[in-house]
């Protein structure tokens, strides 16, 4: 994403899902505003996004914008939801190798205790 940094993608990332939540009924204003404390950085992140596709602006006055999903934009979303259910069934499932694992070592220990008696 250019210029922009990695605190900055997951601030688009939180955005981005926010819109995703309220699609296809609401318009947003101010999110990136709200999200983007320097003003610079916001609008470097709405240019792009604009630009690629992601969102569309309206202007309602000279200092007020609303955001609004395209439908690439809700394809991202997906994606990005998809990426993050991945990641957490990822970590879940090794925890549950781990714990079989114990379960399997505890089980030996028990057959070995039985048998030496």
């Amino acid at each position: 994403m250019g210029d922009i940094n990695k605190l900055a993608i997951e601030k688009v990332r939180k955005v981005i899902l926010e819109m995703f939540r309220g699609y296809p009924h609401y318009v947003y204003w101010g999110l990136f505003e709200k999200a983007f404390r320097d003003k610079a950085e916001a609008e470097a992140v709405i240019r792009l996004l604009r630009n690629d596709g992601i969102i569309e602006v309206s202007n309602i006055d000279s200092k007020e914008r609303a955001y609004r999903l395209t439908s690439k934009g809700i394809d991202f979303a997906v994606s990005m939801t998809q990426l993050e259910y991945s990641k957490r069934m990822g970590q879940l499932t090794v925890s549950i190798i781990i714990l079989s694992i114990i379960t399997l070592v505890l089980s030996f220990i028990q057959l070995i205790t039985l048998f030496s008696i």
